[in-house]
């Protein structure tokens, strides 16, 4: 009987680690989403500013940083 109550313990046990470890899985996954959503949003915020600029430049307008960077927020 001791050795079948030790069996079931460590079965509990395993059955806590993976409870833990699936827990943990779905927050690193969810923080990976919002990792790679706020790529995305910093490459077409980029790709805006250079176009943008590329833009002014066709047409001889002088490009101030600072305000481009303003008026796109």
């Amino acid at each position: 009987m001791g050795e079948e109550k030790k069996k079931l313990e460590q079965v509990q046990k395993l059955n806590d680690q993976l409870e833990t470890l699936t827990k943990e899985k779905s927050v690193s996954e969810g923080l990976r989403n919002v990792a790679l959503a706020n790529e995305k949003i910093t490459a077409n915020d980029l790709k805006w500013y250079s176009d943008i600029r590329e833009e002014l430049k066709d047409f001889q307008i002088p490009v101030d940083d600072q305000l481009l960077c303003k008026y796109h927020q």
